[in-house]
């Protein structure tokens, strides 16, 4: 009975491993197209906040985030 377990165990560890291994070389050998677009450096926020009790608390982390305002 435990060489049933032990079996079926070592084939589903076997499976997962070669899964792994073909997604880690899909991954990898895959043409990103992202990796020759230009990044942009800016970092556009939108804070909807309302009469809740937490609205000062996101006041002050917006006011963190972006310390122009």
């Amino acid at each position: 009975m435990f060489f049933i377990f032990f079996l079926v165990t070592a084939i589903i560890l076997f499976g997962v491993l070669i899964a792994t291994a073909y997604l880690t070389f899909l991954v990898r050998h895959s043409n990103h197209s992202n990796k020759h677009k230009e990044k942009k450096h800016e970092l556009k926020t939108l804070a909807v906040l309302g009469s809740g009790g937490h609205t000062t608390e996101m006041l002050e982390l917006d006011q963190r985030v972006r310390p122009t305002i």
